[in-house]
């Protein structure tokens, strides 16, 4: 734990952010970093979140002084441990299953515009082991000379690649779910 002293407008998130880089760089071993952010910086909450994914590539789970505050600590404590253990790549709970003979896979796809680019954006997420609870996904941009079905078959193949990787064999059953189409 770093006590970084006490805040004020002149020492604030910056102070906190460099702190951060101090610990990325040095290396520290550590996969999941707690941020207990003073009252007065709590408008800083989502820059430092921000910096720490994507400038540092860090884990982080960030929290007001004032949340542990609280009367229902206990319970905010809880639930902020269970996001910390999923953040660093653990199942929190594994969902009862039929007993299948099988290697399955479900894949769920969804499809949007994106409103700068005006190009077809498919999201596509694969189950990747016997319990349903690890994950492949990925996004891709239909140009205009692909079909979905292209694009679909294309993320189809990289799925189950990544299962067989995973498993030693690609599934021997695949469900897909698709959301339905748009009218019009």
């Amino acid at each position: 734990m770093v006590d970084l002293g006490e805040f004020s407008s002149r020492k604030g998130a910056d102070t906190i952010i460099d702190e951060l880089k101090y610990r990325a760089n040095k290396k520290d071993g550590f996969n999941i970093y707690l941020i207990i952010l003073p009252n007065a910086l709590r408008s800083s909450y989502k820059a430092i979140k921000r910096y720490c994914l994507l400038e540092l590539r860090i884990v982080s789970q960030v929290m007001t002084q004032a949340s542990l505050q609280k009367k229902e600590f206990q319970s905010i404590a809880t639930k902020v441990l269970l996001q910390m253990i999923a953040k660093v790549g653990n199942i929190l709970w594994v969902p009862r299953t039929p007993d299948l003979r099988t290697k399955v896979m479900i894949i769920g796809v969804d499809s949007c515009k994106d409103t700068q680019s005006k190009k077809k954006i498919i999201g596509f997420c694969a189950t990747i082991n016997d319990t349903f609870t690890k994950f492949h996904s990925s996004t891709v941009a239909q140009d205009s000379n692909s079909t979905v079905l292209e694009k679909m078959r294309e993320l189809i193949l990289k799925s189950v690649n990544v299962f067989a990787q995973e498993n030693g064999a690609a599934p021997d059953d695949v469900i897909l779910l698709r959301d339905g189409c748009g009218a019009g």
